[in-house]
């Protein structure tokens, strides 16, 4: 059995960037909120195996039509959490990730792996 929580806090982080890695693998890069985390945090946040890939690909196609700058995606998260109505379990994880001014997305994937970064531009 996983973790219910995440190790980090990312209440009002920013996506950096974001990519489809392949057709089942997504990854952002965020920076955690200054105010939890004041060393200025950089994230790479990798979903590997993505059962519902067709779907976050929209999603992620969308977010990056959408982007401020072409480096810098620039969109704050509300927050990413494992789903709460259903188990995740080793290589079935449930997540909900909830972006700002978008509709949450559930990400069902087999892998959840989050690294800290050194810069920014890291995927």
């Amino acid at each position: 059995m996983l973790k219910k929580e995440l190790d980090y806090n990312f209440h009002d982080a920013i996506v950096v960037s974001c990519e489809m890695e392949k057709e089942d693998r997504l990854s952002l890069v965020v920076m955690l909120y200054e105010i939890f985390y004041p060393n200025k945090v950089y994230l790479k946040i990798t979903f590997s195996g993505i059962f519902n890939s067709g779907k976050v690909n929209e999603f992620i196609d969308v977010l990056n039509k959408d982007a401020v700058e072409p480096n810098w995606n620039g969109t704050r998260i509300d927050n990413l959490n494992y789903h709460t109505k259903k188990i995740s379990k080793d290589l079935d994880q449930n997540l909900v990730l909830n972006l700002d001014g978008y509709q949450p997305i559930n990400i069902h994937c087999k892998k959840l792996r989050i690294e800290k970064q050194t810069t920014s531009n890291s995927i």
